[in-house]
């Protein structure tokens, strides 16, 4: 028979597979670089270093479930079309159903809402910004079956709003040096996701 610590195990395994964890070392690295930034920049002297510590890890932890809670939500919506283009994938296997996927997907925003609520007002309004544009590019409206609107619902919230959020903080996300850095990096992934959805091209007219 199959344990209790067996089955929470597997579970776990099969979690993590759905969040892609290395696909979350990007959005922990570079929101914590301008975080630890916008401490510097901003001067900010009145806190403990356990306060500061604390807030860089609370923030950067945001963004990856952020990312995670995406991943997970774009494989339940989609994994009829990783069955033909990425079948090793759980849902397509049978190992998960896309419902619960559905449910972890949920759990893990609105724990990283919660968490941003730990770090200050002006955080939490980025972080569920950012949060819109990655659930509507999976569901309805679902933006990304439309063409360049699909790139700008990435771009924007993983780069102009991903870097303001990192550098709301400790500082203040309306200087020009976060607004430029952030349209920066938004070009930058607009450009870099025009080719994103080769690979399921196929797929996607089946």
């Amino acid at each position: 028979m199959i344990g209790c610590g067996e089955v929470v195990d597997h579970k776990i395994r099969v979690y993590l597979k759905l969040l892609r964890p290395f696909t979350l070392l990007a959005p922990l690295i570079v929101s914590s670089s301008v975080i630890v930034a916008s401490l510097v920049y901003s001067g900010v002297t009145n806190l403990t270093l356990i306060s500061v510590l604390w807030t860089i890890v609370s923030a950067s932890i945001c963004f990856a479930l952020l990312n995670g809670a995406s991943n997970v939500l774009n494989q339940a919506t989609d994994w009829k079309e990783d069955a033909l283009s990425k079948p090793y994938r759980p849902i397509p296997r049978g190992i998960v159903s896309p419902k619960e996927a559905y449910r972890f997907s949920l759990f893990l925003y609105v724990v990283a809402i919660l968490l941003s609520c730990s770090v200050n007002i002006l955080f939490t309004v980025f972080i569920s910004i950012i949060a819109f544009f990655s659930i509507t590019y999976s569901i309805k409206p679902r933006m990304k079956k439309f063409l360049f609107l699909n790139q700008l619902w990435v771009a924007i919230p993983r780069g102009f709003f991903g870097i303001i959020a990192s550098w709301s903080v400790f500082g203040d996300p309306f200087d020009p040096i976060p607004l430029s850095i952030g349209c920066v990096a938004a070009l930058f992934l607009f450009g870099g996701t025009t080719t994103k959805d080769i690979l399921d091209a196929e797929a996607d007219k089946t």
